[in-house]
């Protein structure tokens, strides 16, 4: 039995994905998530045995299935999105931006900024904002703080870098997304640092995916549903029995027979002064050391923190650029229609969840892909009857749903150019205004391998993800 700490705390606890080369073997790079909550859980059936013994007791039960299910509820924006449209749709079709213009150089400017040397013509003028790509300490969206002919600068601590093929550009880069045979699969971490415990869960594929807006000005948020195949076996946190001063800023841990390889990234709970996330250096069998100045401390028998390793090594964090409700725009045929109160559109991607094989513990052995259906649902003033004659002679309409960004780069387009309608008339439900609740579904009449029902289009300062 592990020791049992405080109540762990939902904050305290991060979420990274990973994509996986092989379906269902662990990834161990990624990207750690800001997400607005998650239900991904495993279980397995508690099977009650219809056993006869002699007594009217039951008899011993049995494991049944396992599943991984739930979802993941994230904030809409241009940047971390893309990670979610990757493991729905896969990877998109990127174009490079035309307006890119070299970085030659970078400098220190002083009170906490860099300075580059840019190609003439580059267009950016105080207060402009723009993306650089190609380095190493400097990629992303940033203001410019002041700008002319020949240099830019921006608000961040100079890091020494020579820069070979570095580029600045105002229009950023297009991800295509489209409904295509196959989806990736992920490894999904949960890592409960105040607790040093860890769930991770692999062969992981986006099951359903919504997206929205709405008139009631709250947070707009994306949904993603999960299904995967396996979980990882729980691993009880390991005890550590000593600190000590590891010279040169560090701090050796001692826990017998730890495990660890240097570079892992390993988690600290039940410490005064060091719980936290580390990465390891210079371990033997018994010991490693951390980044952290020594602080002595004791402990007694019971009461020992312990650490966990991490399945995720060196995650990345992909800042948000969040689209709220008020910055989308609804179209139908090609032109922006102003009576939408509220706007949802989903696709089920028609996952498999039920292939298994014997010799595989009752866990998903494979998770094929189905048809995907694609469904959008609106609340709409009642100003005519147009939505209802669409239903009643079939035919066939376009939607698009768009986000912009308040400033900078950066849009979200969900593009449904064929679309019918369910007949469905308004009721009176009472003396004030009346509305309409809409339903229809997307369809693709290209029978080609390129068709797609949806066409998902993201502008941001992201090369790739």
């Amino acid at each position: 039995m592990s020791r049992m700490l405080n109540q762990g705390r939902g904050f305290a606890a991060q979420l990274s994905i990973g994509f996986e080369s092989v379906f269902n073997t662990a990834a161990t790079t990624g990207t750690t998530i800001a997400h607005n909550g998650c239900t991904v859980v495993p279980s397995r059936d508690l099977n009650q045995s219809d056993t006869i013994i002699p007594n009217r007791s039951s008899a011993e039960p049995f494991h049944g299935n396992a599943t991984v299910d739930g979802g993941i509820t994230v904030p809409n924006d241009t940047n971390q999105l893309a990670i979610f449209l990757k493991a729905t749709f896969g990877n998109p079709e990127t174009t490079y931006p035309t307006d890119n213009k070299k970085i030659s150089a970078v400098a220190d400017g002083t009170n906490g900024t860099s300075k580059f040397t840019v190609a003439s013509g580059h267009g950016v003028v105080k207060g402009d904002f723009f993306t650089v790509y190609g380095t190493t300490n400097y990629n992303g969206e940033w203001e410019a703080i002041a700008a002319d002919a020949t240099s830019i600068t921006i608000k961040k601590e100079y890091v020494a870098e020579v820069l070979t093929d570095a580029n600045i550009t105002k229009q950023g880069f297009t991800h295509v997304f489209k409904i295509r045979p196959s989806q990736p699969s992920f490894t999904l971490e949960q890592l409960h640092t105040d607790l040093a415990e860890m769930f991770v869960y692999t062969g992981c594929k986006i099951s359903n995916a919504a997206f929205g807006a709405a008139s009631d000005g709250q947070e707009n948020v994306c949904s993603f549903d999960i299904m995967g195949s396996k979980y990882q076996e729980l691993k009880t946190p390991l005890i550590i029995t000593a600190f000590a001063d590891g010279t040169a800023g560090k701090t050796k841990v001692t826990s017998a027979g730890h495990g660890f390889a240097n570079d892992d990234r390993i988690v600290i709970a039940g410490s005064v002064n060091y719980n936290g996330v580390y990465v390891v250096s210079d371990k033997t069998n018994d010991d490693f050391k951390i980044d952290a100045v020594y602080t002595a401390e004791t402990f007694g028998n019971g009461d020992e923190p312990v650490c966990c390793k991490a399945q995720i090594k060196s995650p990345n964090y992909i800042p948000l650029k969040r689209l709220n409700t008020f910055s989308a725009t609804v179209y139908k045929d090609g032109v922006e229609y102003k009576a939408t109160k509220d706007k949802e559109i989903t696709f089920d991607m028609g996952l498999d969840p039920d292939q298994r094989v014997i010799g595989d513990n009752g866990f998903r052995s494979e998770i094929p892909e189905g048809k995907v259906t694609v469904d959008s649902t609106l609340t709409v003033l009642f100003k005519n009857a147009d939505w209802v004659r669409a239903g009643e002679k079939n035919i066939t309409i376009a939607q698009k749903l768009v986000f912009a960004s308040e400033y900078g780069v950066g849009e979200l387009e969900i593009n449904l150019p064929e679309c019918k309608v369910e007949l469905n008339g308004p009721g009176i439900e009472g003396p004030a205004g009346l509305t309409q609740q809409i339903n229809t579904q997307a369809f693709c009449s290209d029978s080609s391998a390129e068709g797609s029902a949806a066409t998902i289009t993201l502008k941001n300062s992201l090369a790739s993800f």
